[in-house]
């Protein structure tokens, strides 16, 4: 009996570890679709699933609701597929006059945990002027990651390691997934995983701990297929540590049974 329910116990790991990676697979979690956005894209607005994660957005350098930021669909960049929206819009930055706009967004309370990854969607068209986010520290907000587009190229700086351009290959259907890891509470690594036109993946690491981003557009003018969306938000916790559970359990049910 004792080994028929170690079988068990065995056969049932997989579909334990799934169910517990579905549950808590999101710390939070917000994307252009939440009902919050439904009247625009305000100060403050915060469309997460919970209130430990993303804080609201913060609205900055001559941000405008609906000329230089928007929810709307990503296909108005002309030749994207539209494949970061969530029910049909993403969230658009472009700020049209020439100048420049800045949006910020914290993670509460204190920025990642050691093993959180923080991710989410970019898709851009053209190069012109100057688009990208920083990956800012919670020491004096610190930019500790940057990637950038602009002057016909995707370049990464002010990482640890990884710096530099990760392809200047241009394709009007661009979408890069960004992952930041928090590895400890000093330092993590990055990822970009390019699609679309163009398949590509690059990676370093950043040192400092993850606490808020900046994203922010400028000098593209008036063209639409300028403009960069961002959509698709989420905080993970290390898979690793689900699978740990499980492997923990079967240790102790064979102690047991001897």
């Amino acid at each position: 009996m004792k080994r028929i329910g170690l079988m068990c116990l065995v056969a049932a790991l997989p579909a334990l570890c799934l169910h517990n990676t579905t549950q808590a697979a999101v710390i939070d979690s917000d994307d252009a679709s939440a009902a919050v956005y439904a009247d625009g894209w305000d100060n403050f607005d915060d469309g997460s699933i919970n209130t430990d994660g993303l804080g609201g957005w913060v609205l900055g350098g001559a941000a405008v609701d609906g000329t230089t930021i928007d929810i709307t669909s990503s296909l108005g960049l002309g030749g994207g597929s539209g494949a970061i929206d969530s029910a049909g819009v993403s969230f658009k930055i472009h700020d049209a006059s020439g100048g420049f706009v800045d949006l910020f967004r914290f993670i509460d309370p204190a920025g990642l945990n050691a093993g959180e990854t923080l991710a989410l969607d970019i898709a851009v068209n053209y190069r012109g002027g100057y688009k990208g986010i920083d990956l800012r520290s919670d020491a004096g907000d610190a930019t500790i990651f940057n990637f950038n587009i602009g002057g016909d190229d995707y370049a990464v700086s002010q990482a640890a390691t990884g710096n530099g351009s990760i392809g200047n290959d241009y394709s009007n259907d661009t979408v890069f997934h960004i992952e930041f890891t928090q590895t400890s509470l000093v330092g993590g690594t990055w990822s970009i995983t390019r699609s679309g036109g163009i398949a590509d993946y690059d990676t370093g690491t950043y040192t400092g701990r993850a606490k808020s981003f900046k994203l922010y557009s400028g000098s593209q003018g008036s063209f639409g297929e300028d403009a960069m969306y961002v959509n698709n938000l989420v905080i993970t916790p290390e898979p690793a540590s689900i699978a740990l559970l499980g492997l923990g359990a079967l240790a102790m049910l064979k102690r047991r049974n001897g």
